[in-house]
């Protein structure tokens, strides 16, 4: 692409090839060069140098048309080439909040505390932390096991183990389930069927599951997939 259209074009495949990156492999990308066409440097055998695109990394001597540094409040030459995620120093437990008070406020102050929160775990700018992207596409898996346990602790919000990895939980998602308190298509055990499991079951059984599984009356019938 030429022109206005370019810098856009650009941009957006940038997004997708970190998306695309998190998604797949659970790596967080920290920076992403476009080179312009037949400008890799190669072998004579014409597989791709590798230790050659390295150092013109590091000595930004690589004949790029775009950049782009997803590292959180950093400016693009403060990036450090293949910075890893160990490096990052671990954030600051803040004390619980009661669960009355975070249910208490507007869904606004809690998507604000949930995209600080991604931005500080994830490594990752604000501008790049889409509220409307699946959240696995944003942090890698490690950073949403992070993520998660703050979730539990300072949102007094309990998840199953695979929740923050569907490509259906979004922060716009996850705001709402902060402010309930629990995610109700949670079905995995440890979420929203775990938190209300005495809505399962009428008191004296003989409804719903198991009523279905022909329990008898008293008797609270669990399902392991």
């Amino acid at each position: 692409p030429k022109g206005k259209d370019a810098e856009s074009t650009y941009k957006t495949l940038a997004e997708q090839i970190r998306s695309a990156i998190n998604t797949e492999h659970s790596l967080g990308i920290s920076y992403i060069a476009l080179l312009k066409p037949r400008t890799i440097p190669k072998t004579t055998s014409g597989k791709i140098a590798r230790a050659w695109c390295r150092k013109g990394f590091v000595n930004k001597t690589l004949d790029s048309v775009y950049t782009k540094s997803f590292k959180f409040n950093s400016q693009e030459s403060d990036m450090e080439p293949l910075e890893i995620e160990q490096n990052r120093p671990n954030p600051r437990v803040a004390p619980k909040v009661d669960a009355e008070t975070i249910r208490n406020m507007d869904r606004k102050d809690i998507m604000e505390m949930l995209i600080n929160d991604v931005c500080t775990i994830g490594g990752i700018s604000r501008e790049s932390c889409d509220k409307d992207v699946p959240i696995v596409s944003l942090m890698s898996s490690i950073s949403i096991s992070e993520f998660k346990g703050k979730i539990e602790h300072e949102y007094s919000t309990k998840l199953s183990d695979e929740y923050l990895f569907r490509e259906t939980t979004t922060l716009i998602k996850l705001t709402e389930v902060v402010k309930q308190g629990f995610a109700p298509d949670d079905t995995d055990g440890e979420g929203a069927s775990a938190a209300n499991v005495q809505h399962a079951t009428p008191p004296g059984g003989g409804g719903g599951l198991a009523q279905k599984l022909g329990c008898p009356p008293g008797v609270v019938c669990c399902v392991v997939m």
